[in-house]
Formats: C-alpha cells, structure tokens, sequence
C-alpha cells in the first residue's frame, strides 16, 4: 500500500468539490482507494489536499484516468495536480 498526498487547484466553490469528490467515495473504495482526509489551505480556499491509501499508484491514476470526466466537472484543474507518494 501506498500514501499518496495530492495537491490542486480549484476552479469552483470547495463545497461543490467536495460534495463531488464525496459521491465518489464508494467507487474508490472498490478500486481500493481509501481517503484519510481532504482539505483546503486556510489561506486559499482554491488550493486542495487530499491524502489516500491506495495499493500503488497506478491504481490511482487508472481510477484518476476512468473518471476525468467527473474529475473536470468538479472543477479540480488537471494540470495543476502534483502527485506525491509515500511508504505506510
């Protein structure tokens, strides 16, 4: 298993992120994907955080992947994502 920490840009409200990236919990949990918490920098509400367990990152990613149409809608900028991983 991995840890991966994840940063991006936000094109709309958090609340509306979030309410999206919530829906979704169910689906990553079935890829194997569990969310540890999910945030906003205090000072820049359009700057998210997000930590996961996930078995690799290739997981992540091929699940990232099949979902980017939702991912876009939610207002999460693609090409500011940094990908971070870490050992358990």
């Amino acid at each position: 298993m991995a840890i991966i920490y994840i940063s991006f840009k936000i094109t709309r409200l958090f609340q509306v992120w979030a309410e999206t990236f919530d829906n979704d919990q169910a689906q990553l949990n079935r890829d194997g994907i569990t969310t540890l918490t999910r945030g906003y920098l205090l000072d820049d509400p359009t700057q998210v955080r997000i930590v996961m367990r996930a078995p690799s990152l290739a997981v992540l990613e091929a699940n990232m992947a099949a979902n980017s149409d939702t991912i876009n809608d939610s207002g999460h900028v693609i090409e500011s994502t940094v990908l971070e991983v870490f050992s358990e």
